[in-house]
């Protein structure tokens, strides 16, 4: 991953801790999961200076000789109007299943449910 896209996956924790973005969660588009094998459990989708970002979970599966295997990654990206994916990333890095995991977080209002258990 550049320094641009750490500093980009960066910005978009902070606005997402801060309340400054809010992400929704949807269907991933047919423009992605068309002509794959893969599943998507988990897709979110936030407007963001003017541009439709995405980051979502792919289940793939793989085959090695006669044996079939799953495995996981991230993607995050830029859609055009017509769901389109315009840019993506993928990966396993750190900092991009941070970024999931507080994107989860903000959609579930975790925060919210566990402060009426103090």
């Amino acid at each position: 991953m550049d320094s641009t896209t750490k500093k980009m996956i960066a910005r978009l924790m902070e606005d997402t801790a801060t309340g400054q973005i809010k992400w929704s969660i949807a269907d991933a588009p047919y423009t992605i999961t068309k002509g794959n094998d893969n599943f998507f459990p988990l897709y979110f989708q936030v407007e963001y200076r003017g541009r439709t970002m995405c980051i979502y979970e792919v289940r793939a599966k793989d085959y090695i000789e006669d044996q079939a295997y799953w495995h996981e990654y991230l993607v995050i990206g830029l859609l055009d109007n017509d769901g389109r994916l315009l840019w993506e990333y993928e990966g396993n890095d750190a900092i991009l299943h941070e970024l999931f995991g507080d994107v989860r977080r903000s959609i579930a209002d975790v925060q919210d449910f566990l402060g009426y258990f103090r």
